[in-house]
C-alpha cells in the first residue's frame, strides 16, 4: 500500500524538487552550537541544577539569544541572510558574515574565517568570538586576534556597559552580557566602552536607585 502512495506521489515530489529555490542571500549570520555554554554554572553541582527551579530557568544562553536577536533586527530591515553553521564549507557568495559571540571554534572554522576576511568578505564579530578552541583551551586571546587587530584584556566589562561612539551623541546600553574588554593593536577605534560609577545594585553606593547609568569612559575598545 504504502509503496503505491509513494509512486502516486513521486511525480510531484520531483516537481517540488525542480524548484526549489536557490539562496542567493549575500549575508550569513553564524549559529555556533558548540559555543551554547554558560560559563556561570562552570563548578556548579548537576543535583544543584536540576533542583534549582523550573527547567526553562536554566535554559538562558547567550549565544541563541544573540542569534535570535540579530535574525529579528535582519528580518524586519528585510534583508536576506542564510543561516551557516560549522558544517558550512563553502562561503562563495557571502559579503558579510555575522558572528555572535561564538568563543569556541575549532582550527578548521578559524581558518575558513580568515581565509573568508582575506578574500575580501566584511566580518562582525561581537563578544569573545574564537576565545576558545572546541575544548575550551585558550591562550588568553582570541585565535582570530590577527583578523581582529584586537587584544583581550583577560576581563569583562559589568553585565551593564555602554557604548559611546564618535557617531552617535547617545550611548548605547548593554545588558545581560558582559561584554570583553580589549584593547585595540592596530585596529582603528570608533567607539569605546563606559562603564557604571559603581559596582552593580551596589546596596550602599550608587548614582540612581532604579538603574545603573553610565559613569566614566574607558581605553578598551568597544567598536572597532
Amino acid at each position: 500500500l504504502f509503496h503505491r502512495v509513494i509512486e502516486r506521489l513521486k511525480p510531484f515530489k520531483d516537481f517540488i524538487q525542480a524548484h526549489v529555490p536557490e539562496l542567493t542571500a549575500d549575508c550569513g549570520l553564524y549559529f555556533s552550537m558548540s559555543s551554547c555554554v554558560n560559563d556561570a554554572t562552570s563548578g556548579t553541582d548537576l543535583k544543584q541544577l536540576a533542583e534549582g527551579g523550573l527547567n526553562m530557568d536554566v535554559r538562558y544562553n547567550a549565544v541563541v539569544e544573540e542569534v535570535i536577536g540579530t535574525a529579528i533586527i535582519f528580518n524586519k530591515l528585510k534583508l536576506p541572510y542564510r543561516a551557516i553553521t560549522d558544517i558550512t564549507t563553502d562561503l562563495s557568495g557571502l559579503k558579510t558574515l555575522v558572528i555572535n559571540n561564538a568563543a569556541y571554534l575549532s582550527s578548521l572554522e578559524t581558518e575558513r574565517i580568515r581565509a573568508f576576511v582575506r578574500d575580501g568578505g566584511t566580518w562582525i564579530a561581537p563578544g569573545k568570538t574564537s576565545l576558545y578552541d572546541l575544548e575550551g583551551r585558550s591562550s588568553g586571546d582570541v585565535q582570530l586576534d590577527d583578523v581582529l587587530d584586537l587584544s583581550y584584556s583577560g576581563t569583562d566589562a559589568e553585565a551593564i556597559s555602554y557604548l559611546k561612539t564618535d557617531a552617535e551623541r547617545d550611548l548605547v546600553s548593554s545588558s545581560k552580557l558582559p561584554a570583553p574588554l580589549v584593547q585595540a593593536t592596530t585596529a582603528e577605534v570608533t567607539g569605546v566602552v563606559v562603564r557604571p560609577d559603581f559596582p552593580l545594585n551596589d546596596a550602599e553606593r550608587y548614582a540612581s536607585i532604579h538603574s545603573n547609568p553610565p559613569g566614566y569612559e574607558t581605553t578598551h575598545a568597544g567598536l572597532t
